[in-house]
């Protein structure tokens, strides 16, 4: 059987966010209740001395990020990310989940490429992507386990992921609870970008 478990994006071991709540007041004008940007400086150069698209950067759907594959604090190669979408899914998607443990979320898929761009083999590592509920603070619900639409998130083995141009069409399903909506997707792997990750979003 599937599980699920919160993965907070902004600390190591990714340990759950202290719930911020936002809303908007009757009497506010209708812009005062758009969901909030997520809670990162935007840092002074898009780029890192090595070419690597700088921790803090907020992008739009389909732009590019280049992000270095690291492992303690060992660099394997580049790739090059872009987040193309996020779309609800539906509770169907779910059967099979624990059911106690997915009482009440909406599943999200959120639709991201990933392409090679140099260094090691990378075949067979993962690449996964996290959710942002729409304040743009707090992490949703990781959902473990993939559906028949969603779930992709290892790069292909056996040499499928080690010549620049490779690329392959990646997926992470996150969850939300309470009628939040996952809206913003992050990456934050490695140690440069764990509490000032990238972000995109409409």
């Amino acid at each position: 059987m599937k599980h699920v478990r919160t993965i907070s994006l902004f600390t190591a071991g990714f340990a759950a966010l202290a719930l911020t709540a936002c809303g908007a007041k009757a009497e506010q004008p209708a812009e005062a209740a758009k969901p909030a940007t997520p809670s990162v400086t935007q840092p002074a150069s898009p780029t890192t001395a090595d070419g690597h698209t700088s921790p803090g950067m907020r992008l739009k759907f389909g732009e590019r990020a280049l992000v270095p594959v690291d492992y303690n604090k060992e660099s394997f190669g580049t790739v090059a990310l872009t987040v193309t979408a996020i779309e609800e899914g539906k509770a169907a998607d779910l059967k099979g989940f624990d059911p106690e443990q997915i009482a009440g979320v909406t599943p999200y898929n959120m639709r991201y490429t990933v392409e090679f761009v140099k260094g090691d083999d990378l075949s067979g590592v993962p690449l996964a992507l996290r959710g942002l509920l729409s304040d743009g603070k707090q992490g949703g619900t990781a959902l473990v386990g993939k559906t028949a639409d969603c779930g992709k998130v290892t790069a292909p083995r056996d040499g499928g992921f080690s010549k620049p141009g490779q690329k392959f069409e990646a997926c992470t399903m996150y969850g939300a609870k309470g009628g939040e909506k996952i809206s913003f997707a992050a990456f934050n792997f490695g140690d440069a970008y764990r509490k000032t990750p990238i972000v995109w979003g409409s």
